[in-house]
């Protein structure tokens, strides 16, 4: 019988791709972070899809850590899953620079809670303050907390943010630190 052959081979690649389809999907309920401090339920450890680099939170919150950074998602702040990134990027001009700038993705989240990020600076700098950027491209001074060489502070939204020193730098503080979901606060909508 002749194309049997073709057959048969096809059935065979279909097979294999769908067995390859059905492991890459498949997604690795982690403890959420290294170093034994564990995460919330909902965290998805590893990667999403194959790409490096991306975590995926999901309603009920977690921890993200990446290059240094860590982002603290509490249940609530997000309302389906998200597929979560953290790269380096170019520092805007005109700051005294505590560490270097950050790029949160997807870019625009924006969150029902308050999330707290911790940005490793570059050298111990206990005037450092959290700079984020906002919809009018310029960076809103929120304060934080600065502990050894890391700085602690919460932001409503994604977008670019980095350590720098106030009073050194081009930023101006909006007046808000603290105030989460009033007007004038970080920015709370997308860039």
């Amino acid at each position: 019988m002749k194309g049997s052959g073709w057959i048969e081979s096809t059935v065979v690649a279909c097979a294999i791709l769908l067995s390859a389809c059905s492991s890459s999907s498949s997604s690795k309920t982690g403890t959420g972070g290294t170093g034994g401090s564990g995460g919330a339920a909902g965290a998805t450890a590893g990667t999403s899809g194959g790409a490096a680099g991306i975590t995926t939170i999901g309603t009920s919150g977690g921890t993200v850590s990446m290059g240094g950074v860590t982002l603290t998602i509490p249940a609530g702040a997000l309302a389906f899953d998200t597929a979560i990134s953290v790269t380096t990027t170019t520092a805007p001009s005109g700051y005294t620079l505590a560490s270097v700038a950050y790029e949160f993705s997807p870019d625009g989240t924006t969150f029902g809670r308050p999330i707290t990020v911790a940005i490793p600076l570059t050298s111990a700098a206990t005037g450092a303050h959290l700079f984020w950027s906002n919809a009018t491209n310029g960076y809103d001074d929120l304060g934080g907390t600065v502990d050894g060489t890391t700085l602690t502070g919460q932001v409503s939204h994604f977008s670019v943010g980095f350590a720098a020193i106030p009073g050194a730098d081009g930023g101006t503080s909006d007046g808000s630190a603290g105030t989460f979901g009033q007007t004038g606060d970080d920015g709370g909508s997308s860039d």
